[in-house]
């Protein structure tokens, strides 16, 4: 399997947050569909959601956090209602954006150990993008929120 090499350097002092959730976004034109070579990848269409957010069941606060961030940004570009799973896994009827390292993504041929520090990959895989990194367990919400409010000073 061919290894993914779509990531980018950031830091907070970038705003890795806003980085983060700015790349996905980007994929995301107002119609709710990736821009790529890869099949459509409709996250939302006529105010519906078509797809579902997943953490792992003990994301780290980053992942939490950037799990309802995203979920706030998807709904106000496409006026859509989404929702955030705790399980990664098949969702019926729905593709899926999956947040975090996890089993699953690390069978799509992402593994995060090859990224630099604050890397991250972007890929879409059949019916799931997969957004992963090297996430610091320690960072609390509350850390990341102050991090995001002081354009990116710790």
């Amino acid at each position: 399997m061919k290894r993914a090499k779509c990531w980018m350097k950031i830091d907070c002092r970038d705003g890795l947050l806003t980085v983060l959730l700015g790349a996905v976004i980007a994929w995301l034109p107002a119609t709710g569909t990736l821009a790529a070579k890869a099949p459509p990848f409709t996250a939302a269409e006529n105010g519906k959601a078509l797809a579902v957010i997943q953490v792992p069941e003990k994301a780290p606060p980053a992942i939490v956090f950037a799990a309802q961030e995203l979920k706030g940004y998807l709904e106000k570009i496409t006026g859509a209602a989404f929702s955030i799973q705790n399980k990664i896994g098949p969702a019926e009827g729905l593709r899926r954006i999956v947040l975090g390292d996890c089993e699953e993504s690390r069978k799509a041929g992402l593994d995060v150990a090859t990224l630099p520090p604050d890397g991250f990959f972007l890929r879409q895989v059949g019916d799931a993008l997969y957004v992963c990194g090297q996430d610091d367990p320690t960072l609390r919400k509350d850390e990341l929120i102050a991090c995001q409010l002081s354009g990116g000073e710790r």
